[in-house]
């Protein structure tokens, strides 16, 4: 059970916005856990497979999708390589996330690192073939995602970056790199923030960065 984040994103005054993360198997009641959480403000459900051995389409999950559904909050599932002690890797193919985007089609499921590995070519099929699945680029070398994702406008609509700080570069050296990429510029902002903006409800950024837009 990971829930230190509400304590973490309550001390910030409202700038961070929490996700949590249970084991379902070792958390009497997770899915109450969870909807309690989200009352106190977690904005998502996060599931490692790698760490917890527990593939994403496992059924001790579906109470806490079922969760997620009901509140109309995403989950991001961990679908990358991982070097934590003990990882698993098997655990963390896409396909079995797959099963779940099926089964809850309510639910957003956010890719995280975009299967940064071997599976990269899985994620972006999916993410076209299925509305709710988003790739999610943290951890990949900006300067690696047009080689890696060379179609990377067809899903412009379903892309979330994050940092991976602090085991990556700092932030504003990954945002410069990024908005150099040879990507659309409305993929460009999607990518960086608006489609985030949207999934998480920030009405106040969206509204004033469409204060800045010119008007025709």
């Amino acid at each position: 059970m990971q829930e230190y984040t509400l304590q973490e994103a309550e001390a910030s005054g409202g700038m961070l916005r929490p996700f949590v993360q249970y084991d379902p198997r070792n958390v009497t009641g997770a899915h109450r856990r969870f909807a309690a959480a989200i009352a106190r403000g977690a904005v998502g459900l996060k599931v490692h497979p790698a760490s917890h051995q527990l593939p994403a389409n496992d059924r001790a999950l579906y109470p806490l999708y079922a969760v997620a559904a009901e509140h109309q909050i995403p989950v991001m599932v961990h679908v990358g390589s991982s070097v934590f002690p003990g990882a698993k890797m098997r655990y963390c193919d896409p396909m079995l996330v797959d099963e779940a985007a099926v089964d809850f089609p309510e639910v957003d499921f956010l890719l995280a690192h975009s299967g940064r590995g071997f599976w990269t070519d899985q994620v972006f099929f999916l993410t076209r073939m299925r509305r709710n699945i988003w790739m999610e680029l943290s951890g990949i070398p900006p300067r690696r995602l047009p080689e890696t994702f060379p179609e990377l406008d067809r899903v412009a609509d379903r892309l979330v970056w994050g940092s991976d700080w602090p085991s990556s570069p700092p932030i504003r050296r990954l945002t410069d790199e990024i908005q150099q990429l040879p990507f659309k510029a409305e993929t460009i902002e999607r990518l960086l923030w608006r489609n985030a903006a949207e999934l998480f409800g920030l009405t106040e950024l969206l509204a004033a960065h469409t204060q800045k837009e010119p008007t025709t």
